[in-house]
């Protein structure tokens, strides 16, 4: 019997996080729900984006709207600073740097009552000790673009990042993206600010059809168990626990152990199970009944 954690839930191919960031384009987020719910009806796959928040462009409206979109599942926050800063680096005094890592979290967290695990630094423009100030408040930051990031090797505060654009006329190049990160068996985030189809600025909007259809093409992997959509901060929880994780057997008893703060790191985990024989088995504690070849089981982290 041979057994290991998939490198992706479910036993995925690979991983694919939607973001949107600022959190100040009410119309949009309420389309892009409409879409994931529309994805839903059709794959039977739920999406749940994660929203990078900037503090100071939050007002109570819109506060209602995420803590519904929250509630429902389709999206959870991470932190886009307090002012929208751009240039995380060293040129940023470090007590700007500190006030903006800190405060961002504190305020995100007394708004939504959940403390944010990851940051996404406006703008680009990291520096090897904004990440190190960073990580000192999360556990994971996502920067601006660069290549699909390797689940095996990931560097939790440099996480790359593909845009998308309204100069993309039609799905192809979000296609691309979604069919490399499956087959290089990586992990890849999308950065997405709001949704039109209005002639704007080509770096900070995508065009609504072309997400909608990239939705519905990554809906349908997922659906067929080749893709795992998940939100950052799910997919930054599973591969720390993935890391983390060890797994001990005795007999037909299987513990797996994860040391990390259990209050956070919850989600979910999926073992691949290879018998060669039929038998009963107990993981921490919960009887499944393995079958000859492979069994993919989820167990719960708590």
């Amino acid at each position: 019997m041979e057994i290991k954690i998939a490198k992706f839930f479910g036993n995925a191919r690979g991983a694919l996080s939607f973001t949107f960031d600022d959190g100040c384009y009410k119309e949009s987020t309420l389309k892009t729900i409409e879409i994931f719910k529309m994805v839903e009806a059709k794959t039977g796959v739920k999406i749940k984006a994660t929203s990078a928040q900037t503090v100071g462009f939050l007002h109570e409206g819109l506060i209602d709207m995420w803590k519904i979109a929250i509630e429902e599942g389709y999206y959870d926050i991470c932190s886009h600073s307090v002012d929208h800063c751009i240039g995380y680096n060293d040129e940023t005094p470090e007590e700007k740097r500190l006030y903006d890592a800190e405060a961002s979290r504190d305020k995100l967290s007394e708004i939504y009552g959940v403390t944010p695990i990851c940051f996404a630094i406006p703008g680009g423009g990291e520096s090897e000790g904004a990440c190190q100030l960073l990580s000192r408040h999360y556990y994971a930051n996502r920067v601006g673009e660069g290549p699909i990031n390797d689940p095996d090797n990931l560097n939790f505060m440099r996480l790359t990042s593909f845009i998308g654009r309204l100069s993309y006329e039609n799905v192809e190049p979000c296609v691309k993206f979604i069919d490399e990160i499956i087959a290089c068996e990586g992990y890849g985030i999308q950065i997405n600010h709001w949704l039109t189809d209005k002639e704007q600025d080509v770096h900070h909007a995508q065009r609504t059809h072309v997400f909608e259809d990239e939705c519905l093409y990554a809906g349908k992997l997922a659906s067929e168990g080749k893709l795992w959509i998940a939100s950052l901060n799910d997919a930054v929880k599973y591969f720390y626990e993935r890391n983390n994780a060890k797994i001990t057997t005795q007999g037909d008893e299987i513990t797996i152990k994860c040391d990390l703060d259990a209050s956070i790191f919850n989600h979910p985990l999926t073992l691949v199970i290879t018998a060669d024989a039929e038998k009963s088995v107990k993981i921490n504690g919960a009887p499944y009944e393995l079958k000859v070849g492979e069994n993919v089981i989820t167990i719960e982290m708590r």
